[in-house]
């Protein structure tokens, strides 16, 4: 693992992406963030991404040993996310959604602009949750009317509320094209967790059809809030 990890760093800093790697943003079950800078100073986020980590450990604790079938399944899947995330980012980040600026990614490595904020399953009050709420589906509708893709593992632990109260969405590797054949019920799915979400934490209430209309661009108005 940590050999893969120096060679795509080795890569990155090759094509000068990187210059300086700095402190863990955070660390998940499929993935690990880390702080960065480029040549010219700026932050950076560098996501490593890590499928099938515990599958991984948890055979090597059993066994003993690693095969060679468990460490070429771990890479592949890591390698195809990160290509994927990428994808998905230039897709959204093109079409005006508020992800993180896609710059460049190398074997399961995706760099990003810096990810700065608290995961909304983690923020205790809002200015005011009406208006996150209507940037979020705005931004679901930008992704799936003008990028053609829907997030399809939306929730409060993959939007971000930064500084400024505004929102940015991440982890988009398990990304569909709106023309999956389960499109409309991965889209059902990330707008009705939302919707969950604001009903549970801050007493908001917003029918699942007319927000779905929204977001697939079958109506102008937002749906209203209770």
């Amino acid at each position: 693992m940590a050999g893969h990890d120096l060679l795509a760093l080795h890569a990155l800093v090759k094509a000068d992406v990187l210059e300086a790697f700095g402190k863990p943003l955070g660390v998940g079950k499929e993935a690990d963030v880390y702080d960065a800078l480029t040549p010219g100073g700026r932050r950076v986020a560098v996501k490593f991404h890590r499928l099938g980590r515990i599958s991984f450990k948890q055979t090597r604790r059993l066994r003993g040993y690693v095969s060679e079938g468990v460490w070429a399944d771990w890479y592949i899947r890591s390698r195809s996310a990160a290509k994927r995330e990428f994808k998905a980012l230039k897709l959204a980040f093109s079409a005006g959604v508020s992800v993180p600026e896609p710059l460049a990614r190398n074997r399961h490595v995706v760099v990003m602009d810096i990810i700065e904020g608290t995961e909304l399953a983690n923020v205790s009050a809002l200015p005011e949750p009406g208006d996150t709420l209507v940037e979020i589906l705005s931004n679901i509708r930008k992704a799936y009317v003008s990028a053609g893709i829907i997030h399809a593992d939306l929730s409060e632990f993959n939007i971000i509320i930064r500084p400024d109260a505004s929102i940015l969405i991440i982890d988009w590797p398990q990304f569909v094209y709106k023309d999956h054949p389960n499109a409309r019920q991965l889209l059902e799915r990330d707008i009705r967790t939302v919707l969950k979400f604001f009903k549970r934490k801050f007493d908001l209430r917003a029918e699942l059809s007319q927000a779905l209309d929204f977001v697939m661009g079958l109506a102008d108005t937002l749906p209203e809030f209770t």
